[in-house]
């Protein structure tokens, strides 16, 4: 799979969001796989092997690697700032309870006539700052999404981007 030319991520308050894989944020890893559930512990009692089970696909998770840099100190931090807020959300706004994810990401490849999109959760997300060049840094962000698919903005059809 190829890297998409547009990515969004819009946090759930939808307050804030960040555009990521332009000349200031480039993405330079792009990894989605979808999980599988299949039971391989049915035994079989008076034979060789075991039972089989339906193999059902599960979540998906999308990895993504990245860079982060502007050309000031103070322009990248702004840069920064804008990013942390979308993945993790505003720290001022309470939470709704209800809401059970954590970003909405928004998804379009060169060549494709519509945009997509998913609800997902942040499984893991770095960010450290480059100590002796203080305009830069490089992120790594997990997120897990609970349909193996995501949904197209106009159409509402469903497509597994793997």
């Amino acid at each position: 799979m190829f890297a998409p030319e547009t990515l969004k991520i819009t946090n759930k308050d939808g307050s804030t969001f960040y555009y990521v894989n332009d000349v200031k944020s480039p993405l330079t890893n792009f990894e989605p796989s979808i999980m599988r559930r299949a039971d391989a512990s049915r035994e079989r009692s008076q034979d060789h092997g075991i039972n089989s089970t339906i193999s059902l696909k599960g979540g998906m998770e999308i990895h993504m690697e990245g860079a982060l840099f502007d050309d000031t100190s103070a322009d990248y931090i702004t840069q920064r700032n804008a990013f942390v807020l979308a993945v993790e959300g505003d720290p001022n706004v309470a939470p709704v309870l209800t809401t059970r994810f954590d970003l909405t990401l928004d998804l379009e490849f060169a060549g494709d006539t519509e945009a997509w999109f998913g609800e997902a959760i942040v499984s893991e997300f770095t960010a450290p700052i480059t100590a002796l060049f203080p305009a830069k840094t490089d992120w790594a962000l997990t997120l897990f999404f609970w349909d193996p698919w995501l949904v197209g903005r106009t159409s509402g059809n469903k497509r597994y981007i793997i």
